[in-house]
């Protein structure tokens, strides 16, 4: 029987403590199917205030740490059923993305009509092709926000929001 790559390491455990009572190692497996906080390596996308309210939101696109309170709030859309009530991407993000999204389509669908007409080889279509997927990657630069984690507390700890 195979066994899923995520549940590995849990049956190692078991395997490797057959003969122990449950409570014994109820703690390893814990460890092992807990979700990791922000508190644990700074990796969530969410930082929370004390009261456990979104006060900053790793943004999807620019992936920089934007503020939604004090001075340099960032702009999100409201998003029901996520983690944190928003939008992965701030509203410039979401612009800038749509925009790079509907400009590389419109370059892929242009290709045919170039290659009929001879702007371009039918042997350098995989080069155009590759060209408009590198400049739909690109991502835009901005000011808003923080590049780091330490940036943002900083920002928020001068905001007066409590951590």
């Amino acid at each position: 029987m195979a066994i899923k790559k995520v549940f590995q390491p849990i049956v190692d455990v078991l395997e490797a403590n057959k003969n122990a009572k449950v409570s014994e190692i109820m703690a390893q497996i814990n460890a092992l199917v807990s979700a990791k906080t922000a508190s644990g390596a700074g990796s969530s996308t969410i930082v929370r205030d004390k009261k456990g309210v979104a006060v900053a939101i790793l943004d999807y696109y620019f992936k920089r740490y934007m503020p939604l309170v004090g001075p340099k709030a960032v702009e999100f859309g409201k998003k029901d059923k996520t983690a944190s009530g928003y939008n992965t991407m701030c509203k410039e993000g979401v612009s800038a993305w749509t925009k790079q999204q509907r400009n590389a389509k419109n370059a892929m669908a242009e290709l045919l009509t170039k290659v009929k007409s001879g702007a371009i080889k039918p042997a350098d279509i995989a080069a155009e092709e590759a060209k408009i997927e590198a400049s739909r990657k690109v991502v835009a630069k901005t000011d808003l926000g923080f590049a780091t984690i330490d940036e943002l507390k900083k920002y928020l700890v001068e905001a007066k929001v409590e951590l």
